[in-house]
């Protein structure tokens, strides 16, 4: 006997809602990979073109990064020159400093631009060393363009020398500034080393070969040779001030002796210009060009990179200055 069955209904086989939805899983995935590697790559790319390279003594070069502000794409242009930290001799490391042959170097490129009509010195300086200062000092008098110094929060000992060189100055009225004058350091640890048992032997050629070292104290004789050097420096500051803001030698020694002064009592001391701001430094400076329409606004970082400047290196410290024995025109706070 046979039995006609009838057919069994088809079995459902739909896949579970968990795999439906795992596409747009996978792609937001990819898109946050995407974000975390492409973004750092657009950001170097879209920012390359602003970093220039500056001939350089020696061969060398120097990168500077350059940050457009405000006003036409071309044309006339007001260098806004960012002059932050302790002055040095040169870049050591990431540290935010005012490095002397990085600067010579960006001057001479803003020098020899045509489009560059004018130049402001951004300063937030406590000063440093006397050599790299001097040097900053120079490299602006061969400038040939009008240049005019800000002072924002700070700008004293090396940081007010080098604006010496400017035609103006326009301070902040918080700034801190002055302290002209001349600071030798010369660390010395001799009680710490005969506590703990440590001597040194020292041949040398003459009684004055290690003078300033950090394992004994200097005699009369090296302090007054040293005082000497110090007073021959504070007599080249003083005639600096002296040249620079038109002053009688006389009232510069009267107000330098190494007090800081206020944005409003350095104008009352004719220490400054102006009291103001980086945009009123700006059309100080444009007016000086003779330029009659709003100036392109370009600043300039020395030694800087779009991604130094991202992530901020940290700011070097007077004191980091010190670990070197030697001459600065520096502010201690």
């Amino acid at each position: 006997m046979t039995t006609n069955a009838s057919p069994s209904p088809p079995v459902s086989r739909s896949r579970p809602p968990s795999q439906g939805r795992r596409w747009w899983v996978w792609l937001l995935v990819l898109l946050g990979i995407a974000l975390v590697f492409g973004l750092p790559v657009f950001f170097c790319i879209s920012t390359w073109s602003l970093v220039a390279r500056t001939p350089s003594v020696g061969g060398g070069s120097t990168r500077v990064y350059k940050e457009y502000v405000r006003g036409p794409r071309f044309g006339p242009e007001v260098a806004v020159l960012m002059l932050r930290g302790p002055i040095v001799s040169s870049r050591g490391g990431t540290q935010t400093v005012i490095a002397a042959q990085e600067v010579e170097d960006v001057l001479r490129m803003l020098n020899a631009s045509s489009q560059v009509k004018a130049i402001v010195l951004y300063i937030s300086s406590p000063g440093g060393g006397v050599a790299p200062s001097e040097r900053i000092y120079h490299a602006l008098q061969q400038v040939d363009k009008p240049v005019v110094a800000y002072f924002d929060d700070v700008a004293a000992s090396g940081g007010y020398y080098i604006a010496m060189a400017a035609e103006e100055i326009v301070a902040n009225p918080a700034t801190l500034t002055g302290s002209i004058g001349v600071i030798a350091v010369f660390p010395y640890a001799e009680k710490l080393l005969d506590k703990i048992g440590i001597g040194f032997t020292i041949i040398k050629s003459g009684p004055a070969k290690d003078m300033g070292g950090f394992y004994r104290q200097m005699t009369p004789e090296e302090r007054a040779h040293m005082q000497a050097i110090v007073d021959e420096m504070y007599a080249r500051f003083v005639e600096v001030v002296t040249q620079g803001r038109g002053m009688d030698p006389d009232e510069v020694r009267a107000i330098a002796d190494g007090r800081i002064y206020s944005g409003q009592q350095a104008l009352e001391l004719g220490l400054v210009d102006a009291l103001g701001y980086e945009d009123d430094a700006i059309e100080r400076a444009a007016k000086r060009a003779g330029l009659t329409q709003p100036p392109r606004v370009v600043r300039y970082y020395p030694g800087l990179s779009p991604l130094s400047l991202l992530f901020q290196a940290r700011a070097g410290q007077p004191w980091d200055t010190l670990l070197q024995p030697g001459l600065y025109y520096l502010w201690l706070p």
